[in-house]
């Protein structure tokens, strides 16, 4: 195992894909995905290459030669994405700034790593990812229509995530185990309920938003497919991160109107959850009630495993031991990773580097919520929910799973860019507030809202 990470894993996907039987029909693919990645950058098409950044994170577990094909594809989208955003870099507000000086900490840390190769290529990937998602975001970004068109491809990649996953359920690409639990394409269930579990807040935004009735009825069957599905997987944080990221979207509802919309959609869905769960066997009725009631606190032996990594942590608290050697140190111990993102990012970079990432996540929270219950139009709220709900998806499941600084992983990506919409709203706002021509609040004729100028705040 250690061997891995010894070794540059790019170098161990493309030999996955040399070796596979359909090795030209994947190499013409992968041809053709880098030559339509090289077309995007010349054209500065942020929302294509966002959208192959979060395919390529979404279906990172997958197996087989498939999974070379998604890491080559994310890590051409991150490199992508880090060349159209690099002059956005000199725009970035304090979340962004403190996770730039994160990525780069992490990446000087290098040299003390215990795997040189490995945290050199998880510490630089984690670089251009900062560069390329909160840079080329905030180049993109120029009003909140742009930005609702950027959370719009985030709903587009939730969709086909979950539709694969629906038609793979229905054919003989289904994995379960012996007990019924669902793992879609992964084989894996905690891949399905880690992923799924943070897009619902995006689908029922999408059902919500004042889009065409198609792309709005798209995420609404989205959404009520896909919170069955995470009843099935029997992963508690699946449905955990599910709820806290839709918590904010439905408490603070605007109008009664848009508040009946989010409860039928969530109705719809705990329908035909119950539907599904009753026409299941007896067998795994009897393990989802077991596993969602019977267990409800019981923590799989997670707190052992925690204990033990935070007092080797503590041997070097400063330094840490290397960018993304933390689940490898579990998984010698464990048998599987450390199933806490921030214990993970003290044992790899030390407390400085986590202190960076939860100061970061505190500020955007904070700042995303300020929105949420401040004077603001419509859409900007409805925004700023969505981003408050997902962040606090995100730092919640991250006491539960690895994976929020891996930067192959969707936790990070997802992070990233919900904490650049958080600057990019703050930065309009104060372009509204200082009455700058050409910036437009959408809405804002019909609240009435005018912002005040910020020398008479």
């Amino acid at each position: 195992m250690f061997y891995y990470y010894q070794e540059s894993p790019l170098f161990e996907r493309l030999r996955q894909i040399l070796e596979s039987e359909s090795a030209p029909l994947l190499l013409f693919l992968l041809a053709a995905a880098l030559g339509l990645m090289a077309l995007a950058i010349f054209f500065r098409a942020y929302r294509i290459v966002l959208m192959a950044l979060l395919i390529g994170q979404m279906f990172s577990a997958i197996g087989g030669a498939g999974q070379g094909i998604f890491t080559l594809t994310r890590f051409g989208a991150i490199f992508a994405l880090a060349l159209i955003g690099f002059p956005g870099v000199t725009a970035f507000g304090p979340g962004q700034l403190m996770m730039l000086a994160y990525a780069v900490y992490v990446l000087l840390l290098t040299g003390h790593s215990e795997f040189p190769m490995w945290s050199l290529q998880f510490s630089g990937a984690f670089l251009f990812l900062v560069v390329g998602v909160a840079g080329a975001t905030t180049r993109y970004v120029t009003d909140i229509r742009k930005l609702q068109n950027a959370l719009g491809v985030v709903v587009l990649a939730a969709l086909i995530w979950t539709a694969v996953n629906a038609v793979a359920g229905q054919s003989s690409e289904i994995r379960s185990t012996g007990m019924g639990r669902y793992a879609g394409v992964f084989g894996g269930t905690g891949s399905m309920a880690g992923i799924g579990g943070l897009l619902p807040p995006f689908l029922l935004w999408g059902f919500l938003c004042p889009w065409r009735r198609i792309y709005r009825y798209a995420s609404l069957a989205g959404l009520v497919v896909l919170l069955p599905m995470l009843v099935l997987v029997g992963q508690r944080i699946g449905l955990f991160a599910a709820i806290v990221g839709l918590a904010p979207l439905v408490w603070f509802r605007l109008t009664v109107k848009r508040l009946l919309g989010s409860v039928f959609a969530l109705a719809m869905a705990g329908v035909l959850s119950a539907v599904i769960v009753s026409a299941a066997p007896r067998q795994t009725q009897e393990f989802l009630l077991n596993k969602y009631i019977h267990r409800v606190g019981y923590l799989s032996g997670r707190d052992v495993r925690w204990q033990t990594m935070l007092a080797i942590c503590m041997q070097d608290p400063i330094l840490g031991h290397g960018a993304g050697t933390g689940d490898a140190q579990a998984t010698v111990r464990f048998g599987s990773a450390t199933h806490n993102a921030y214990i993970s990012m003290f044992y790899d970079s030390g407390v400085i580097a986590l202190g960076l990432w939860v100061g970061t996540a505190l500020y955007a929270i904070l700042r995303s919520f300020a929105f949420v219950v401040g004077r603001a139009p419509p859409e900007t709220r409805e925004i700023a929910r969505l981003l408050l709900g997902c962040l606090l998806a995100l730092s919640s499941e991250a006491f539960f799973e690895s994976g929020l600084n891996s930067p192959t992983n969707l936790n990070a990506g997802l992070f990233l860019l919900c904490v650049t919409m958080v600057e990019c709203i703050v930065k309009l706002h104060r372009r509204a507030a200082e009455g700058i021509e050409g910036y437009g609040w959408v809405g804002a004729p019909q609240s009435g809202y005018a912002p005040r100028p910020l020398a008479a705040r």
